[in-house]
């Protein structure tokens, strides 16, 4: 019964990894954390996406900008000054000898383009675009983000499943210590069985202190992209999916359907839209070589203290009485209009320069959105052959296992009745241990890729 319980545990322990979680690394976590869970705190938390979504800010700050610059300039102007000794009076350009003379000004200013080859218009929708570029790019920051939870997510339940596996071999090493132990008080096993079987209980523990070690760094990776820190990255633990439902599912499209799919994605779009407003940019650049008409419009007026207001009095003479500055500040007002035309004739070829400038950008934009579609298709096309490959060798394995556990429950039942030495009974419980290892490591992988091919699909990812 002792060995049919022992061999129990080896032929269950790949189901019972996910499920019991009693002895894990985390089992004074608090709260568990779903995928999706990490991918929304992520998006919220993630400092990459900070900042990524000052650049949209700023986009659109410069739009705005782009938008205003259609609005006319107003300008006011206020002075004051004080003239000593001989001085001339601004309002009647009188010389003034030995007196302090105070002036006071103001004027205000309105100018406005009134044509500039339609520059204003292709600079606003280039802005415009460029906007639309930032929040596309934004997108693309929180989709890197998002696949770099969901691998950190899948890794870390790689390593708590491996950890699982290295408790059981434990487990199962420990009961065969406690049946051999018996076998030599009674001289029916020699001592030295006894003292591998200890050997090899050392060598899994140190397995496990290795495996238990990459599941914290898997975990630490996992929360550095959440930006937990402190308490919060300590009781961090993770939910075990059901996943059984996906290790019997190959992609279901083909890649050129993914590919055709995958051209709305964020980054596709991005390089797009940036194509678009380097298109405008040559407008802009055009909009220099043609002439410009500007509109002025000024008005201000003056006060002097030295000026007087000539005036006649009852008997007929003339005299001078102070002039008020109300008055005098309206008496005094001068407004003006302009017109104004500025012809590009010779600026060093500048103008022609940057139109030139702006037309190797645009080739640049062309040729970066075609590497953008590229190097999509490259990764789709490996990420298919992956989540392929990796469906295969977790099939493999899986019939690997199941090899391995008949090879291993033989070799244990000879073992247990010293038909076969300690070496053959090792070989076979570390070929069965391998070959879990394998199969778990490929089911986690498999899942990974079939994610991102999901991503590429924009189909939500979820487990």
């Amino acid at each position: 019964m002792a060995m049919k319980k022992s061999t129990k545990i080896i032929v269950t322990s790949i189901s019972l990894a996910v499920a019991s979680l009693i002895s894990a690394p985390t089992a004074n976590a608090q709260q568990k954390w779903g995928l999706e869970q990490c991918i929304n705190y992520a998006i919220d938390n993630n400092l990459e996406i900070r900042s990524m979504a000052t650049n949209v800010e700023l986009a659109h700050l410069d739009k705005l900008q782009s938008a205003w610059s259609y609005s006319p300039s107003v300008n006011g102007s206020v002075g004051y000054n004080a003239n000593f000794g001989r001085s001339l009076d601004p309002t009647t350009y009188n010389f003034i000898e030995n007196k302090t003379v105070s002036n006071v000004n103001g004027s205000l200013n309105l100018n406005a383009t009134l044509f500039a080859g339609m520059g204003k218009l292709h600079t606003l929708k280039r802005s415009e675009l460029n906007f639309l570029a930032a929040v596309e790019g934004l997108k693309v920051t929180k989709n890197y983000i998002m696949i770099a939870v969901a691998g950190g997510y899948l890794d870390m339940l790689n390593s708590l499943e491996l950890v699982k596996n290295s408790q059981n071999q434990i487990e199962l090493i420990q009961e065969q210590i406690g049946r051999t132990e018996k076998l030599v008080e009674a001289g029916s096993v020699a001592l030295g069985a006894l003292m591998e079987l200890k050997s090899q209980k050392a060598t899994e523990e140190y397995t496990l202190v290795s495996r238990q070690n990459a599941y914290t760094i898997a975990k630490l990776t996992l929360t550095q992209l959440l930006e937990l820190r402190d308490h919060s990255a300590d009781q961090f633990d993770i939910e075990i999916p059901d996943i059984e439902h996906l290790l019997d599912e190959g992609p279901s499209v083909s890649i050129e359907d993914i590919n055709e799919q995958a051209q709305e994605l964020p980054q596709i779009e991005q390089a797009k839209l940036t194509l678009q407003a380097a298109e405008k940019a040559i407008d802009v650049a055009r909009a220099r070589l043609y002439p410009s008409l500007s509109l002025g419009v000024y008005y201000g007026s003056s006060y002097s203290d030295a000026r007087t207001k000539p005036q006649l009095n009852q008997g007929g003479a003339l005299e001078y009485l102070p002039y008020p500055f109300g008055e005098q500040f309206r008496d005094n007002a001068s407004a003006a209009i302009q017109l104004s035309m500025s012809i590009p004739i010779f600026n060093g070829l500048t103008a022609q320069r940057n139109v030139k400038i702006a037309k190797v950008q645009h080739y640049q934009k062309q040729v970066a959105l075609s590497i953008e579609r590229n190097k999509l298709y490259k990764e789709i096309h490996q990420a298919y052959a992956d989540a392929v490959g990796a469906l295969e060798r977790y099939h493999s394995a899986k019939s690997g296992v199941e090899s391995a556990e008949e090879a291993f429950r033989y070799a244990e039942s000879k073992f247990a009745a010293g038909a076969t030495n300690f070496v053959d009974y090792n070989v076979q419980k570390n070929n069965l241990m391998n070959a879990q290892s394998m199969m778990i490591q490929s089911k986690w992988e498999y899942v990974f890729k079939m994610k991102i091919l999901d991503y590429y699909q924009s189909i939500p990812i979820t487990l």
